[in-house]
């Protein structure tokens, strides 16, 4: 009786280490670079007056991303530098911000928005999009 009490024992010790850590975890998360960027509409965004977008969704697959602005275009034409750095980002959140006295014109613009996590980085080409209007 020993023998089988000890044959049945070293049975599902061997079972129990031969399964794997992984076997049991579901949770596991896909390792891709960011995708899916969306902002809400910025709505009241008047010449010269200051304003900042709402914080955007972007799948990131659980790591934290860091979002930057890799350029931007109004009508088809490229942002000079001195109208990119109209707009700033927070990089830990996403919020697009304009200051109070800045020098832009009531036209619509579109800015290239850079994010990057652990798994990668992606580009969105017009990520961010915002018609500056006339002062009411």
């Amino acid at each position: 009786m020993k023998k089988f009490h000890l044959g049945l024992f070293l049975l599902l010790t061997g079972l129990f280490l031969a399964c794997n850590e992984d076997t049991f975890n579901d949770d596991q998360k896909p390792a891709a670079p960011p995708s899916e960027l969306a902002y809400a509409q910025t709505i009241n965004a008047y010449v010269g007056a200051g304003f900042n977008s709402g914080t955007p969704s972007v799948k990131t697959y659980g790591a934290d991303p860091v979002f930057s602005i890799a350029g931007g275009s109004s009508k088809g034409e490229a942002l000079s530098a001195e109208l990119l750095n109209q707009f700033s980002i927070v990089d830990t959140t996403g919020i697009i911000k304009v200051e109070t006295g800045n020098t832009l014109v009531a036209q619509p613009y579109s800015l290239d928005i850079k994010v990057q996590t652990t798994h990668g980085e992606t580009l969105f080409p017009k990520g961010y999009e915002v018609e500056i209007l006339p002062l009411p």
